[in-house]
C-alpha cells in the first residue's frame, strides 16, 4: 500500500488470495514453523506462531498500529522487506527461508538471499510466496527485540533483534553457547552480528554486552535522513543491541532454571 501511495507502482490486476485455505495455515514440522502467505500478523501475534516462536511475538508487537496487523499478512512484510521493519530481521536471525512458487516450477530462498536483493529483482514475474519457514530457536534460548521511533507505530530509528542460547558449564552454572543480533534500520537490509566469539562460555551474568555490542556496531554505516544522521543511528544500534543482548539473556537464564526445577519443588510452591 505505500508503493502504491507514492505512485512507485502501477499494477493493472490485483489478485486476491485470502480465500485460499492452504495459504492461512500456520504449521510446525522438523523444527521448523510454517506461516503461510495469508496468515495476518494479528493472528501470528496471538496465537501458534508467537507461542512456537516468542521472537516472532515479540516483534510484532512492534510492528505499526493494530489496525494494520489485523489486516497485513507476515509473508507481505517480508516479501515488501523495507529495511526499518521488523520481521525481515527475525527471519535472518532464525536463518530463515521463503517458499516461492511460479509458472512452472518452486523453489526455496534463504532470507539472506532474497533481502539482499534489490527490490525488484526478488520475484520473477508470475512468483508468489507461499510461506515463510521459520527455524525454532535452540533449548534455553531468550530472544528480545527493542526499537526506537519518532513516535509510536512511527517508522523505526533504528531496532534490533536479539538470541541468546545457554549451554550447561562447570557444575550447575550455565554459559553462553550463542549470541546473536540482527538490526534493522542501518543499512538495506537487516544486517546479522554473531556476537564475538570471545564472550562465549561465560555465564550470562558475567558477560559485557554493551562491549560486545560496540564492537558489533562499530563498522556500521547507517544512512541519514531529517530524523538522525548516521553517527547518531550507529551509537543508537549499539545501546539496543546491547539491550536486546541483555534481555535475551536474562530470559534465557529463566528458562533454564525453570527446566531445572524437580516434580517436588513445583508441588512445594503449590502447596
Amino acid at each position: 500500500m505505500p508503493a502504491l501511495n507514492r505512485r512507485e507502482l502501477a499494477p493493472t490486476d490485483l489478485v486476491d488470495i485470502t480465500h485460499v485455505a492452504a495459504l492461512a495455515r500456520t504449521t510446525k514440522h522438523r523444527g521448523c514453523l510454517f506461516v503461510g502467505a495469508a496468515v495476518r500478523q494479528a493472528e501470528a501475534e496471538h496465537g501458534t506462531a508467537a507461542r512456537e516462536l516468542p521472537l516472532l511475538g515479540q516483534a510484532l508487537e512492534l510492528v505499526a498500529t493494530a489496525e494494520i496487523r489485523n489486516r497485513g499478512t507476515v509473508v507481505g512484510s517480508l516479501v515488501h522487506g523495507d529495511p526499518a521493519a521488523e520481521l525481515p530481521a527475525v527471519l535472518r536471525l532464525t536463518g530463515g527461508r521463503l517458499h516461492i512458487i511460479g509458472p512452472h516450477s518452486g523453489r526455496v530462498v534463504s532470507a539472506t538471499e532474497f533481502l539482499d536483493a534489490p527490490r525488484h529483482e526478488r520475484l520473477d514475474p508470475g512468483e508468489l510466496v507461499t510461506a515463510a519457514e521459520f527455524p525454532l530457536l535452540a533449548d534455553h534460548s531468550g530472544s528480545a527485540f527493542v526499537e526506537e521511533a519518532p513516535r509510536a507505530a512511527d517508522r523505526a530509528l533504528c531496532g534490533a533483534a536479539a538470541v541468546v542460547t545457554l549451554t550447561s558449564g562447570h557444575g550447575a552454572t550455565a554459559v553462553v553457547s550463542r549470541a546473536a543480533v540482527c538490526l534493522i534500520a542501518v543499512a538495506r537490509a537487516p544486517v546479522l552480528r554473531e556476537v564475538d566469539g570471545t564472550l562465549l562460555g561465560r555465564p550470562v551474568a558475567a558477560t559485557a554486552w554493551a562491549e560486545a555490542a560496540h564492537r558489533a556496531c562499530a563498522d556500521l554505516a547507517p544512512p541519514s535522513d531529517q530524523h538522525a544522521d548516521s553517527a547518531y543511528r550507529r551509537h543508537l544500534a549499539a545501546v539496543l543491541a546491547a539491550r536486546a543482548l541483555h534481555t535475551a539473556g536474562l530470559r534465557a537464564a529463566a528458562l533454564q532454571a525453570a527446566d531445572r526445577r524437580t516434580p517436588d519443588h513445583d508441588a512445594m510452591e503449590v502447596a
